[in-house]
């Protein structure tokens, strides 16, 4: 990471946590991966009986992970969930009739 992005974050340390090293110990760039519309999978998927699938949150998947694994465990051992998740079914991304095993692989 060049100057530009770490000298407002070293700016910041040095105004509001003035006894802390504003130098970072380690960096590290990271790829934030998601589907077309930015909201990750969680859900039964379709045609696959008894999997449910929990993934694309990239990085906001380990601030929320408690959250996920409970929605998940509830979908796997009772069917259901209480929490609203229905703009993550993994079915979104096929048409009507489509199971999953219809999606081409690339």
């Amino acid at each position: 990471m060049g100057p530009c992005v770490l000298d407002p974050i070293r700016a910041w340390v040095r105004e509001f946590i003035p006894g802390l090293i504003p130098d970072p110990v380690r960096v590290a760039m990271c790829a934030d991966v998601h589907l077309p519309d930015e909201t990750g999978l969680l859900g039964k998927v379709p045609g696959m009986e008894g999997v449910v699938a929990a993934v694309g949150f990239s990085g906001h998947g380990f601030k929320m992970a408690s959250a996920l694994g409970a929605v998940a465990a509830d979908l796997v051992l009772d069917g259901t969930t209480a929490t609203d998740v229905s703009f993550m079914n993994p079915a979104r991304f096929l048409g009507p009739d489509s199971r999953l095993t219809s999606l081409a692989l690339r």
